[in-house]
C-alpha cells in the first residue's frame, strides 16, 4: 500500500494530531512493529510516538499485541477511516445543537437594530454572509432594482439569488442591470432569471468599473474589488442619503447611455 504525504493531511482533516497521523501512516506502510520501527518511519520522537499510539488505540485506530517488546499494527484502512468519519459526524452533530442553543440564547439576549433603522456604513464579508444580506434586501424590495455588474458576476448572482428574484418580480419590482457584450447566448438565462418584461438589460462596451447594486434607492452595495469574482469580493453597504443619490444618478447616467 503506497501513501503519499497529502495523505497525512486527510488524516489531519479527519480528526488527528500531526504526530498521530504520521504514526497511524507510518504503521500502514510498514505493517506490525514495534516502537522504535515505527519512530524511525514517522519521523516523530519515541516519546510523542508512545502518547500517539495511546490515543490512536484509545480510538480503535491501532490494536496492541502483547508481546516483550510490545507491538502495534492499523485496523484496516477502511475500518479506520470509517472510525474517524463517525468522530467526525458526532463532533458536527452536538456542535449544531451547541450552536442552535448558542443562537437562542443570544437572540433573547442582543439587541439588534436593522440596517435601515438608521444611516450606517458596513462592510460586508464576501461568500454566504453577502449572498444573505442580499437575500434580506431583495425580499424588502418593492420597486426597483439597479445592477451595475460584469455579465460573469450577474450570473452568478442570479443563479445564486434565483428564488428571492422570482419572488420580487411577481411583486411588480422593476429590474435594471448594465452588463458588458457578450458573446455567449443569453436569451434563456434572461427568460428565467432577469425575466422580461420586468426586467431589463442594457449593454456597455466593456465591464462596468463601479459594481454596485441598488435596492428601491434606498441602499446600495458596493464591491470593493470591481475585478474578483462574485464570491471573493466584500461589499460597502449603506443607506446613507448621499451615498445612495450619488450611486442613482451615476446608475442613471450609464443607463441613458448603454444600449
Amino acid at each position: 500500500m503506497e501513501f503519499q504525504d497529502s495523505d497525512i493531511e486527510t488524516f489531519v482533516d479527519l480528526g488527528l494530531s500531526n504526530s498521530e497521523a504520521r504514526v497511524l501512516v507510518a504503521l500502514y506502510k510498514i505493517g506490525t512493529t514495534e516502537v522504535s520501527r515505527i519512530a524511525k518511519a514517522s519521523t516523530v520522537a519515541r516519546p510523542d510516538v508512545y502518547r500517539a499510539l495511546s490515543k490512536l488505540h484509545k480510538l480503535g485506530l491501532v490494536e496492541k499485541i502483547i508481546t516483550h517488546p510490545s507491538r502495534f499494527r492499523a485496523v484496516p484502512i477502511e475500518t479506520g477511516v470509517s472510525v474517524l468519519l463517525e468522530h467526525k459526524l458526532k463532533e458536527y452533530s452536538e456542535l449544531k445543537s451547541e450552536s442552535a442553543s448558542l443562537i437562542r440564547r443570544m437572540s433573547k439576549e442582543t439587541i439588534r437594530k436593522e440596517p435601515n433603522q438608521e444611516s450606517q456604513f458596513v462592510l460586508i464579508p464576501s461568500r454566504e454572509v453577502l449572498f444573505k444580506h442580499l437575500t434580506r434586501s431583495i425580499e424588502k424590495t418593492q420597486k426597483s432594482i439597479d445592477v451595475s455588474t460584469s455579465w460573469k458576476r450577474f450570473k452568478s448572482a442570479c443563479y445564486r439569488l434565483a428564488e428571492p428574484l422570482e419572488k420580487a418580480w411577481l411583486r411588480g419590482v422593476i429590474g435594471r442591470a448594465i452588463i458588458e457584450k457578450t458573446e455567449e447566448p443569453a436569451l434563456e438565462f434572461v427568460k428565467t432569471y432577469w425575466q422580461s418584461p420586468q426586467a431589463e438589460i442594457r449593454h456597455v462596451n466593456f465591464p462596468p468599473k463601479s459594481i454596485m447594486a441598488l435596492y428601491d434607492e434606498k441602499e446600495v452595495y458596493i464591491y470593493i474589488i470591481p475585478t474578483a469574482a462574485m464570491t471573493e469580493s466584500p461589499a460597502l453597504w449603506s443607506n446613507n442619503p448621499s451615498l445612495v443619490a450619488m450611486a442613482e444618478e451615476h446608475f442613471e447616467t450609464k443607463w441613458k447611455t448603454a444600449q
